[in-house]
């Protein structure tokens, strides 16, 4: 998901008119008030779209990425990009059928059944110490032919509790993930038009605080 800040016509001639022959400042106002604009998009895209999901923000920001304007190129880019966000990053809780997990606010929990919540390390994380990386996790045999025949012969077809398995059975696990924060923003969607529609109010403040500080150095 990509949106490009360009300015509106009558802001451009606004700005010449009131600082009529000083050429060289008008750009700096112009991309000065582009960029602050871009971060209070990148701000406002952030609340609105954690208003609807339960991410967490450090989670959603780290999908972001701003190309600032320049006094050569008067526009700026704001985009998301990123993979499917993993389970844990949103609202979780564990229990002995699984882990359940709410994505949208709007929605109530939905119970995963066989999965669970675990921090695993890698080697080179156990050697210094590191925390590791927490997430929720299932065996990779979950869903498969493989898996369903295991699962049969052990307890009868009946859910069975994977730590409790025996060794040979502990297949290796693998995390599972949710939605993408991009797929939820979206170009067309309702939070980005919240987003689009304050983004007018907030280009138009910022270049009459620009001008304003430029004129008071006259």
């Amino acid at each position: 998901m990509s949106f490009t800040i360009q300015l509106n016509p009558n802001d451009v001639a606004k700005v010449k008119s009131m600082l009529w022959g000083l050429y060289d400042v008008v750009p700096k106002v112009l991309s000065r008030a582009i960029n602050e604009t871009v971060g209070n998009v990148k701000t406002n895209a952030s609340s609105e779209i954690r208003a609807v999901i339960t991410a967490r923000k450090k989670d959603v920001d780290a999908t972001f990425k701003t190309t600032k304007a320049t006094v050569t190129d008067l526009s700026a880019v704001f985009q998301s990009t990123g993979k499917p966000l993993p389970l844990i990053s949103y609202s979780t809780r564990e229990t002995k059928a699984g882990v359940s997990v709410q994505v949208r606010k709007d929605k109530p929990f939905k119970l995963i059944p066989g999965v669970f919540i675990e921090t695993v390390k890698s080697e080179k994380q156990k050697e210094i110490g590191s925390e590791g990386h927490k997430g929720v996790f299932w065996r990779e045999w979950h869903g498969t032919k493989t898996g369903m025949a295991v699962r049969q012969f052990l307890r009868g077809g009946k859910p069975i509790v994977y730590a409790k398995l025996p060794k040979k059975y502990r297949l290796p696990i693998k995390e599972r993930f949710g939605p993408r924060i991009p797929d939820y923003l979206g170009d067309t969607g309702p939070i980005m038009g919240n987003v689009l529609k304050k983004a007018d109010d907030f280009m138009h403040k910022n270049i009459n605080d620009q001008l304003n500080y430029e004129l008071s150095k006259l």
